[in-house]
């Protein structure tokens, strides 16, 4: 029985290190929660009144050593939630993370609500708007504190996107 308990957690640590987790995420009970939700009053924090976004997938992605969103960050886990809230469980003590929606997995119409308004941090919006050389829409990236412990209110809101006919932007002609 041992060996078996031995060869599956060996043979997960392998799965792992190759997809890229590094072997801490395998060992800890770290969480990362939230909710996605539909900000219809467009503010930037969650009221009662407000439901959740179900299906959206989001992805937890590793920030690097370097502990910033530049590209050489890797996903580490992938998670698409039925009811609008989610749980990411492969996060490794100390370790750089963030919460993001790939171009891929955007919602039509709609973009992330007015960044961390109000004054209450378990109902604000915690999702930015690509940031410079990056299609993602991204949380800040924060270090997974230690094992058993909980990132939680990491919330998502979005709006609905209105096109207004009556908005123009004048760009400066660009002759070649």
């Amino acid at each position: 029985m041992r060996t078996r308990i031995a060869l599956a957690v060996f043979t997960t640590l392998i799965v792992l290190a190759a997809a890229g987790v590094s072997p801490t995420a395998a060992q800890s009970d770290n969480r990362i929660t939230g909710v996605v939700w539909a900000d219809t009053t467009c503010d930037g924090v969650r009221q009662e009144s407000e439901a959740l976004l179900p299906n959206l997938r989001l992805t937890l992605r590793w920030a690097g050593s370097n502990g910033v969103i530049d590209g050489t960050d890797r996903d580490i886990e992938q998670f698409q939630s039925r009811t609008g809230a989610y749980r990411f469980t492969l996060a490794g003590a100390g370790e750089p993370y963030f919460v993001s929606v790939r171009a891929e997995d955007k919602p039509a119409g709609m973009a992330p609500a007015p960044f961390r308004q109000g004054d209450d941090p378990s109902r604000d919006n915690d999702l930015t708007l690509p940031l410079a050389g990056t299609s993602l829409w991204a949380t800040p990236v924060f270090t997974m504190p230690a094992d058993g412990a909980l990132v939680t209110d990491l919330d998502l809101g979005l709006c609905a996107v209105t096109f207004n006919p009556e908005f123009t932007t004048n760009l400066p002609l660009v002759r070649r």
